[in-house]
């Protein structure tokens, strides 16, 4: 059952310290809202997670899928520096909106999907730009990313992928190969679309 806004209101603030109990630590290194309220009202939540940050729970907190005008509304409520907008984030959707509001309101975003599950190897851009730096696609697609200014939620089982996702630091993109990237976003394939979850929020706001 996903638990609501009023559950954690209603909650004594100890009901908190089993999770970080069972993780062995006094203290999250970063505390995230996971997804926006449903109803889209926000404050009540990002009250709570400014609490927990101000008794020491969290060394640091973010929110997840936010739109841009629900980054704005956060950093209207909450006092500490929101560190992260964690979304999802690939040449295939454009996010132009969420980087123009990530620079306004000083919080960064992550990207989670960064491959889009994939799909991205079904177009032969990436492999062919990537070929030419002596890179795959994935990597190609990878430092798109870091050159967008956007941190990456990267994950795999298999040794040799942990270690190409890690090697995207000694080259990068031209601006040309930036810009046929680009061009990219209007695929428009979204993995998380409005409607698909209760909680998914309409992106195009």
């Amino acid at each position: 059952m996903r638990a609501t806004v009023a559950d954690f209101c209603s909650a004594p603030w100890p009901v908190f310290t089993p999770p970080l109990t069972a993780l062995r630590v006094d203290q999250a290194d970063v505390l995230m809202l996971h997804w926006p309220e449903i109803n889209g009202e926000n404050a009540r939540s990002l009250r709570l997670l400014q609490k927990a940050f101000d008794i020491g729970l969290a060394r640091n907190i973010g929110v997840s899928n936010y739109t841009a005008p629900m980054m704005r509304e956060a950093q209207s409520i909450v006092e500490a520096p929101l560190v992260t907008n964690q979304v999802e984030f690939h040449p295939l959707i454009d996010q132009s909106r969420l980087l123009d509001a990530a620079e306004e309101t000083k919080i960064a975003l992550s990207s989670y999907c960064s491959v889009a599950r994939g799909e991205v190897f079904k177009h032969p851009v990436f492999a062919e730009i990537g070929a030419r730096y002596g890179k795959t696609a994935a990597q190609t697609v990878l430092r798109w990313i870091l050159q967008k200014g956007v941190s990456m939620n990267t994950m795999s089982t298999k040794p040799e992928n942990i270690r190409a996702n890690f090697e995207i630091l000694d080259f990068a993109l031209s601006p040309h190969d930036m810009k046929r990237i680009d061009a990219m976003n209007a695929t428009n394939y979204r993995i998380l679309k409005a409607g698909m979850l209760p909680w998914v929020p309409d992106w195009d706001r």
